[in-house]
């Protein structure tokens, strides 16, 4: 984004069906710019987070009733950029209601400063979106929240892939979509364009072991078990079996030690 032209420079054009248009973004690549690495845990916030809004909605409510948006943390050292973590944010109509009568950019400066306390280091990344495609009321989103990052992230999830052909199940891939914001001339008019960004998904080993378990799928009223319940098993019975021998060796000590033993 040209560091000359400011927020409030850019036109952001809304079409008149309020749906998609090729006018708000660019199916190109933005390649070389960032380097990203998302977590697990931020795709698991977003499957969780769609879930519980989509079955706690009224059967006679429409699918948009309430967006399903949040923000994305983490920590970004020049050009590289990790995705830590993420929490949902309140739409319009659930801030009206609340007693703390706050804004959305206040509710979201308040749990900056709160996340930025608890875990020090960590920053506004961008922010995500669980719907089938770009809206034109994304950009006008997405520009509110460069007062927060001058170059925020969007991650969108689409949550109704098509389904996967058995054939081709090794080479489906992940229902994302990475964005960042870029100034285009459309018309002779600077305007904001949303641009595919490459990243990856990355996980710590301490995440590899935690997400074992919770990401196994199990039949209906089946328990899942983690490939790693067969070994713990193991070492279980071991030390059962060793603190039995321990103990016979401790009585018979303990009766030679007394002169007891027989």
């Amino acid at each position: 984004m040209a560091d000359s032209v400011s927020v409030d420079d850019v036109s952001v054009q809304v079409p008149d069906n309020g749906g998609a248009s090729s006018e708000h973004f660019n199916e190109g690549t933005s390649e070389g710019r960032v380097d990203v690495g998302i977590h697990p845990l931020v795709l698991m916030n977003l499957c969780d987070h769609w879930t519980r809004v989509h079955t706690a909605a009224s059967p006679t409510s429409p699918p948009t009733a309430k967006p399903v948006v949040g923000a994305l943390f983490g920590i970004q050292k020049g050009r590289e950029i990790e995705v830590i973590d993420s929490f949902e944010l309140p739409s319009a109509h659930e801030l009206s209601v609340s007693d703390s009568n706050l804004s959305l950019k206040a509710f979201l400066t308040q749990r900056t400063e709160q996340f930025a306390t608890v875990f020090p280091g960590f920053e506004f990344l961008g922010w995500y979106a669980v719907q089938d495609k770009i809206h034109a009321s994304d950009l006008a989103t997405h520009r509110m929240l460069m007062e927060f990052n001058e170059s925020p992230l969007f991650l969108v999830l689409d949550p109704t892939p098509p389904p996967a052909q058995p054939k081709d199940h090794a080479k489906v891939k992940l229902p994302l979509a990475l964005y960042e914001s870029e100034l285009h001339v459309v018309n002779n008019a600077p305007t904001m364009l949303f641009v595919k960004t490459p990243f990856k998904v990355t996980t710590t080993e301490s995440e590899g072991i935690a997400l074992d378990h919770i990401s196994k799928v199990a039949p209906t009223n089946a328990t899942a078990q983690s490939s790693l319940h067969g070994s713990l098993g193991s070492l279980r019975d071991a030390t059962h079996m060793l603190d039995k021998q321990l103990g016979v060796l401790r009585r018979f000590l303990e009766a030679t030690k007394n002169g007891t033993l027989k």
